[in-house]
């Protein structure tokens, strides 16, 4: 669960610890690597719902990991930022749990952090690191940090970027085609609106998705020169 919140951008420090949900509690060491297993009650088991698939592995999504880590931990936790995460997800999510406590504690945590919702927090380095190594497949990506954020270019070409921890595309054709159900977001306060890439860590799909918005991208003002 904090792997995923990690890469997620909303912790910014965790192990390596794996953690799981599961019918018990243990702790399990292999290789070196430790696997923690955490009892949950099974009638808010919700099958597939929060969780992607992603080769072998079955993975929470980062509103499933949020909401599995408020209820195991009664509350006492700690986010850096919460949002990369969906409201909207969330809320669909909170049904299953069927407690109205961690209704309300979620609904805690988001009105202490309203001020930074509203008020953008600046990306981190490590975050705008990982998604550039997530793009590392595609020659002449670059990055250019402005005001605590990060322009990604394509072969000179903007392609969106990596603010207060999301990764935002232009809303071109082809990256609505290719992710239909993907939230438009702000990266800033009076920009216009830019597709949220959730599926980062799938380097197949980014490296596909840059090159489909390729040519639909405008030229930058250098080349128009």
């Amino acid at each position: 669960m904090e792997y995923v919140l990690g890469r997620a951008g909303v912790v910014f420090q965790w192990d390596d610890t794996v953690t799981s949900v599961s019918y018990l509690s243990r702790e399990v060491d292999i290789d070196g690597k430790t696997y923690r297993f955490r009892k949950i009650n099974p009638e808010i088991w919700v099958g597939m719902e929060g969780v992607e698939q992603r080769g072998n592995v079955a993975m929470a999504t980062p509103e499933k990991a949020f909401l599995d880590i408020v209820y195991l931990s009664a509350g006492n936790c700690y986010f850096d930022n919460l949002r990369p995460l969906s409201i909207k997800k969330i809320n669909e999510l909170l049904p299953f749990f069927n407690s109205p406590t961690l209704n309300e504690r979620v609904r805690e945590m988001f009105n202490k952090c309203k001020y930074y919702i509203h008020n953008y927090m600046a990306s981190t380095k490590d975050y705008a690191d990982f998604i550039l190594e997530q793009l590392s497949g595609l020659d002449e990506i670059t990055a250019r940090k402005m005001m605590g954020e990060y322009i990604l270019y394509f072969r000179d070409k903007i392609i969106g970027g990596v603010y207060d921890n999301r990764f935002l595309v232009k809303p071109t054709k082809s990256a609505q085609e290719k992710m239909p159900d993907a939230s438009l977001e702000l990266p800033y306060e009076g920009a216009k609106p830019m597709l949220l890439v959730d599926n980062v860590e799938n380097r197949d799909f980014l490296k596909e998705l840059v090159l489909a918005m390729y040519e639909e991208l405008p030229e930058s003002n250098k080349k128009r020169k």
